[in-house]
């Protein structure tokens, strides 16, 4: 994990119950979804990630 992605978690983890409901509805709205299925797409195709990961994140995506 990058030390981007360390601050964010930590930054997530303190904010209360509602707050981060709040953050994963606004995270995950239908415009903001397919952009983060997209983008997941194409990490895939330039190797960042493996098709078991990819399927592993859409699968805790709900989808």
């Amino acid at each position: 994990m990058g030390m981007m992605q360390k601050v964010a978690m930590k930054k997530i983890a303190k904010m209360s119950p509602q707050e981060q409901q709040k953050l994963m509805a606004e995270a995950f709205k239908p415009e903001n979804r397919n952009k983060l299925l997209s983008a997941m797409e194409q990490m895939k195709k330039s190797g960042q990630i493996t098709e078991e990961q990819y399927r592993m994140a859409k699968q805790k995506m709900g989808m």
